[in-house]
C-alpha cells in the first residue's frame, strides 16, 4: 500500500467527519479502508453496489434508521459511505445524525462527482465535515521513472501495471458513458466528439468557438461540457492572470486533464512511448508539473490560486500562483532543458519588472540549481518541495 500524502489519519483520530472527493480510480476507497482497518465499530456502505443503491434511493430514512440502530448498540460508530454522490439526499440524513448524536458517530464519505451534489443542492455539511481531495499518485508518493509517468499517468492501477488497455477502458466506459449518463447530456455522440477535441487541446488556451466548430456543436454546449468535466473532477480549469480580476475572467481559460494516462488514452496515444526530449514529451512534462502543483496545493492546504500568463505578443509564462491580490505572485516557467537559454527566461524577467515583489522560478528536468538575473532555476521536484515546505 502506497503511503498517500493526503492525511486522513489525523481527522479520523480527532473524531471529525469528512468528505473525500476525487476522480474514479484514484484510490479513495482503498485509502479509507486502510485508515479504518484498525478501528472498531465501522459500518460501511458502497453505493456502487446495486442492492445498496436500490435500498436507499428514494427512501433515505432506511439509512438513518440502520445507522441509529448501530449507534445505540455501540459506544462510538464510524460510518463509511462510498460514492455518496449517487444519492445526494443521504447527506441530509448524515447532517441530522451528526447533530443528534454529536460524539457518538463519525462519517467518512467519498465521492467522484461534485456536479451531482451541486445540481441537486445537496447538503454539503458546511462546518460539520472537513472537505478533502484525493488525486492520482503523486511523484512524491512513488519512484516510478519520469517517462513512464508521462505515458501511463498516475492512476494506481495504471502506475503498477503500465496497462494501456485499462486506460482505454477508463476513457470508453467511464468518461464517454458514465459521465454522459450522470450529467444528463442530450447527445452522446456530440459529447464523445467533444472529448476527443478537448483532449487534443488540453493545456492550450481554449477558444470556445473553435472547439465548438470542431465538435459540431454550439459555443454554449462546449462551455457546459467543460464545466461537466470540471465538476466531475476530470479536468482542472486555469484562468488568465492580470492585475484586474475582471480581466482575469475575460481571458481564455486552459483546461488540464487530471491524469496524463487518461489524457493519452483519450488522444489515442497511450501505447506510444514518450521521449522526454521530443515536443510531445516537453508538453507532457509541463502538464505533469502543473498537476503536481495542484495536488500538493490541495494536500498541504496552501490555498494558492492558479493562473496562466500571456502577453499581447503571445509571450507566455506557464503558471502564476497567488493567494490574493495583496500577496506577491509566484511566476513559474517549466522547461525540459536543465539549462534554458536566456531568451526563454525573458518573459519572466519582464514580469519581474512589472511585479517588483514577484518570485520568478524556472523548473527543469535537469539536475542543476542556479540563478540567472531575477530567475531561480532548479530541478522541478526540488522546486516543488521548497514551494510547499
Amino acid at each position: 500500500m502506497i503511503r498517500r500524502l493526503q492525511d486522513l489519519d489525523s481527522p479520523i483520530k480527532d473524531g471529525k467527519s469528512l468528505i473525500l472527493l476525487g476522480p474514479r480510480g484514484v484510490g479513495k476507497t482503498s485509502l479509507v479502508k486502510e485508515q479504518l482497518k484498525n478501528h472498531k465499530n465501522v459500518l460501511s456502505f458502497n453505493l456502487l453496489k446495486g442492492e445498496e443503491y436500490r435500498m436507499f434511493a428514494g427512501q433515505t430514512e432506511i439509512f438513518r434508521k440502520e445507522v441509529e440502530y448501530q449507534i445505540n448498540q455501540k459506544e462510538k460508530l464510524i460510518v463509511f459511505v462510498d460514492e455518496v454522490q449517487r444519492i445526494p439526499d443521504l447527506l441530509n440524513e448524515v447532517h441530522f445524525l451528526i447533530e443528534e448524536y454529536k460524539n457518538k458517530v463519525q462519517f467518512i464519505l467519498t465521492g467522484s462527482s461534485a456536479r451531482k451534489l451541486r445540481r441537486q443542492e445537496a447538503n454539503l455539511l458546511a462546518g460539520r465535515a472537513i472537505n478533502l481531495k484525493l488525486h492520482p499518485i503523486s511523484v512524491f508518493e512513488s519512484d516510478a521513472p519520469l517517462e513512464q509517468l508521462l505515458q501511463f499517468g498516475q492512476l494506481p492501477v495504471a502506475l503498477h501495471s503500465n496497462d494501456s488497455s485499462y486506460l482505454e477502458t477508463y476513457v470508453d466506459i467511464y468518461l464517454r458513458e458514465e459521465i454522459y449518463q450522470e450529467s444528463l447530456i442530450r447527445k452522446q455522440e456530440v459529447f464523445s466528439r467533444f472529448l476527443d477535441v478537448a483532449a487534443q487541446y488540453s493545456g492550450e488556451p481554449i477558444a470556445y468557438t473553435k472547439i465548438a466548430k470542431l465538435s459540431a456543436t454550439s459555443d454554449n454546449t462546449v462551455k457546459e461540457y467543460f464545466q461537466i468535466l470540471v465538476d466531475t473532477l476530470l479536468v482542472h480549469r486555469i484562468d488568465g492572470w492580470s492585475h484586474s480580476t475582471i480581466k482575469q475572467l475575460n481571458k481564455q481559460p486552459r483546461f488540464y486533464f487530471f491524469d496524463l494516462g487518461v489524457l493519452n488514452a483519450a488522444k489515442g496515444e497511450v501505447s506510444s512511448k514518450v521521449k522526454l526530449s521530443s515536443g510531445r514529451g516537453g508538453k507532457l512534462f509541463e502538464h505533469l508539473v502543473i498537476l503536481e502543483l495542484i495536488r500538493l496545493n490541495d494536500y498541504y492546504n496552501k490555498r494558492y490560486k492558479f493562473f496562466h500568463y500571456r502577453e499581447r505578443e503571445n509571450a507566455e509564462i506557464d503558471l502564476i500562483l497567488q493567494r490574493n491580490l495583496n500577496e506577491p505572485p509566484i511566476a513559474i516557467e517549466i522547461k525540459v532543458d536543465g539549462t534554458p537559454e536566456p531568451s526563454e527566461l525573458r518573459t519572466l524577467e519582464k514580469f519581474k519588472e512589472l511585479e517588483k515583489k514577484a518570485k520568478c522560478l524556472c523548473f527543469t528536468a535537469g539536475n542543476s540549481s542556479y540563478q540567472q538575473g531575477p530567475v531561480i532555476i532548479c530541478p522541478w521536484k526540488e522546486g516543488i518541495k521548497k514551494l510547499f515546505s
